[in-house]
């Protein structure tokens, strides 16, 4: 197998596990610790008229999303953009905005147990993001560089605004 396709390989997998992420994200009838039911996948599932095709649809988001986003790593890219960069950090900041507002709605409806997991993990992924991104900075890798955009869109499918409060 040639390194392009190697590449090209490696990425198309990363993207289509996204959809697990995906699926995990939402699986359960309610939001559990496992299943955050992300803010933007539950209102899109509000949003689409029920038929056969929107699941598949709403799962296959984080995938298309992500090969949109860094089209590079196709490409076996090493470096990050910085437009991950900041995408990383406005994410960063709009999900720690939106633990802070709807802590009260997660206490009354989900539990304390149930919220302070849900944003320990939460804060877990950008800790874990940041470190990967100041390794890719320094030392731009291809493996770095694609694990940066797959946990960004996996953390940005699960616990980055995870639904607080009741649900419609």
């Amino acid at each position: 197998m040639s390194q392009k396709h190697f590449f090209t390989l490696t990425t198309l997998l990363a993207g289509i596990s996204l959809s697990l992420v995906a699926w995990q994200s939402i699986n359960a009838n309610v939001p559990r610790i496992w299943a955050p039911f992300p803010f933007w996948l539950f209102l899109v599932g509000m949003l689409i008229p029920s038929f056969l095709g929107t699941k598949l649809f709403i799962l296959s988001i984080p995938a298309l999303a992500m090969w949109i986003w860094n089209p590079y790593a196709f490409l076996g890219k090493p470096e990050i953009p910085a437009r991950s960069f900041m995408l990383f950090f406005l994410l960063a900041l709009l999900s720690i905005l939106h633990n802070i507002i709807y802590w009260s709605y997660g206490m009354k409806y989900q539990g304390g147990v149930h919220t302070v997991a849900v944003i320990i993990l939460n804060f877990s992924l950008i800790a874990t993001l940041a470190l990967i991104g100041l390794k890719a900075w320094r030392k731009p890798a291809f493996p770095l560089s694609l694990g940066f955009h797959w946990l960004l869109f996996a953390w940005f499918t699960s616990y980055a605004f995870p639904v607080f409060g009741e649900l419609i």
